[in-house]
């Protein structure tokens, strides 16, 4: 990537699009390398050519500020990284549609800057917003949905609304069996969290959650699995 940089800058002209793209490509190599203090500088050198050749309302604009803001996010800056996904979403209501899958995006990424400074209630409205899109969009039980159940059951379950939180976290762990159909990373990840508030709850509602997955998880994780053998010990009576 460096050296096509450089290639960028002889052939196009140092304040070419084409070069901030090229930046954009470094920098999100440079943090995935954990090189994030790198990364920002050339993420912001990237903003500043895209700001002035395509416009502060560009969608490749929009695209390196949400870089920046996961990026600030992935070293725990989470005021600094919210504040860029906030402006990503205030040039996506300008040029798309108020439904539209990209706003989605960036919903789930504001929500995941206030969960990460601890404003819960914040956290939801937003993810609410993306859920909301992507139901209409998608349907209730698209994969990609899967994840935003997750988050919203988890930043519920911080807030101890542990009856709402299961419910999200079922509907999670429906569509990872039915995508995966086999043991998962995600599946369990999601039944560890479902029965550990199941248990805690011990009523009449978590129980009939229980049941209610209990043949799917069964058919896509085996009948010898410990989350099976789980769910079978807690819905004895």
């Amino acid at each position: 990537y460096t050296k096509a940089l450089e290639i960028a800058k002889k052939v196009f002209g140092e304040k070419d699009p084409y070069v901030g793209q090229c930046l954009n490509n470094l920098a999100s190599l440079l943090e995935k390398a954990g090189q994030h203090d790198e990364a920002l500088k050339r993420y912001l050198q990237a903003l500043e050519i895209q700001k002035t050749s395509l416009g502060e309302e560009h969608p490749d604009t929009a695209v390196t500020l949400a870089n920046m803001g996961s990026c600030y996010y992935a070293v725990k800056q989470y005021q600094k990284g919210l504040d860029y996904h906030l402006k990503v979403v205030a040039i996506k209501h300008k040029i798309y549609d108020a439904d539209h899958p990209s706003l989605a995006i960036s919903y789930n990424n504001i929500s995941a800057g206030y969960r990460g400074l601890n404003n819960m209630t914040q956290a939801i409205e937003y993810n609410q917003k993306a859920l909301a899109i992507k139901i209409k969009v998608h349907g209730e039980y698209h994969p990609s949905l899967a994840t935003s159940y997750f988050n919203m059951a988890s930043t519920l379950a911080d807030m101890n609304n542990l009856s709402q939180a299961i419910t999200y976290f079922k509907k999670a762990i429906l569509i990872w069996c039915d995508t995966f159909q086999k043991p998962h990373p995600n599946i369990a990840q999601g039944l560890n969290c479902l029965l550990g508030i199941a248990q805690h709850l011990n009523n009449t509602e978590s129980k009939q959650i229980l049941r209610d997955i209990y043949p799917k998880v069964k058919s896509t994780l085996g009948a010898q699995d410990p989350f099976v053998k789980g769910i079978e010990e807690m819905t004895k009576t």
